[in-house]
């Protein structure tokens, strides 16, 4: 915690703002959604303005995790939407995932200078260097977390996919398939290997 440092409110506000965005966009990359740019923005300027919790009061560790799962439940719900349980759980979990392991990195690089630029408060962290440079870092943290999701897919073999062109009754019906090397299922006539794909 900083001793006597000053927190102004609009460069908490501003900077959050364009730090949740990004970790929306980010979020989204792993999500392999591409949710509206106007929903990432609400959605990021929702969480910039949560950001003045660092205001409040000192309060229980119980009551601080339920507003900051909340506020990650509403971000999630703006940007992304809402399909089903499943998809809106997994949603949050990755924004969350994000932001935490995002926090992570800068109370790590924060602990390499030597200088007194941090406080934390009520579990909101305010950066006290200049916003141009944290928005900077957040680039960085951004196109390095792209590049290594690239390069885990491309070791992945799941990731390897064929173009697929089907055509029944004078239906015809393109879609990408996933290389399986875990199927074995043969057809029993010819002993081609099958190819497995939902009706819908």
């Amino acid at each position: 915690r900083g001793a006597n440092m000053t927190v102004y409110i609009d460069v908490l506000i501003a900077v959050n703002i364009i730090v949740d965005y990004f970790l929306l966009l980010l979020a989204g990359r792993f999500l392999n959604l591409k949710p509206k740019s106007s929903r990432v923005i609400i959605s990021a300027i929702v969480g910039g303005l949560f950001s003045i919790y660092i205001f409040f009061p000192h309060i229980s560790a119980f009551v601080d995790a339920i507003y900051k799962l909340l506020t990650c439940i509403l971000m999630s719900f703006i940007a992304f939407g809402y399909k089903n349980i499943k998809t809106f759980t997994r949603c949050t979990c990755v924004l969350f995932a994000v932001s935490f392991i995002y926090g992570g990195v800068m109370l790590a690089l924060v602990n390499i200078v030597p200088l007194k630029v941090l406080l934390v408060y009520n579990s909101v962290v305010y950066y006290d260097i200049s916003p141009i440079t944290l928005i900077i870092f957040t680039g960085i943290f951004y196109i390095t977390a792209i590049l290594l999701k690239s390069i885990l897919k491309k070791n992945n073999p799941l990731a390897k996919t064929c173009a697929v062109e089907i055509s029944f009754n004078g239906l015809e019906s393109k879609f990408d398939a996933i290389f399986d090397t875990g199927n074995s299922a043969k057809d029993i006539i010819s002993g081609s290997d099958v190819l497995i794909v939902d009706k819908k």
